[in-house]
């Protein structure tokens, strides 16, 4: 069964409440939080995180992504999103914070086989907006590292 999702609830499809509670060997580990997800999915790595980020994005089908999926496995199976019932609850209303750090993640397209959007690092009240999925990676990274040497960084 498909989800009927109004303009709000697309977006919403495309906002993640990231919160990471711990830091082990440079790699984040925490939870993500959807609007139409009961429960959290955990992720281990940064890696994980944006695959996990990858499926849900496919599964709701928003953003659309611009490229096909090709594997020499085969087809990557599609399922179908969980219905999003009467449980809607906006990723900005939560109350989940993380141990190490907060972020709400919003992207906007999926061109070019990559990512645009914007980043907000709730914890210092900073938005940045990012051209693709490593971009956006390098400001997480930065911002649990206080480093900001490569030129990707938080402005004020």
């Amino acid at each position: 069964m498909a989800v009927q999702r109004s303009t709000y609830g697309q977006s919403a499809a495309s906002r993640v409440l990231v919160c990471v509670d711990d830091i082990v060997a440079r790699d984040a580990r925490g939870r993500l939080y959807t609007s139409f997800l009961e429960q959290p999915m955990l992720f281990n790595s940064i890696m994980e995180m944006f695959n996990l980020l990858d499926d849900w994005f496919d599964r709701s089908n928003f953003p659309q992504t611009t490229h096909e999926y090709r594997s020499f496995k085969g087809t990557r199976p599609v399922t179908e999103p969980a219905d999003e019932g009467n449980d809607f609850m906006a990723v900005n209303d939560r109350n989940e914070q993380g141990e190490k750090a907060t972020f709400i993640i919003h992207v906007q397209f999926r061109q070019n086989a990559s990512w645009q959007g914007t980043i907000q690092w709730v914890n210092e009240k900073k938005t940045q907006r990012f051209r693709s999925a490593l971009e956006m990676i390098k400001l997480i990274d930065g911002a649990l590292q206080q480093e900001e040497d490569d030129g990707i960084g938080w402005q004020e």
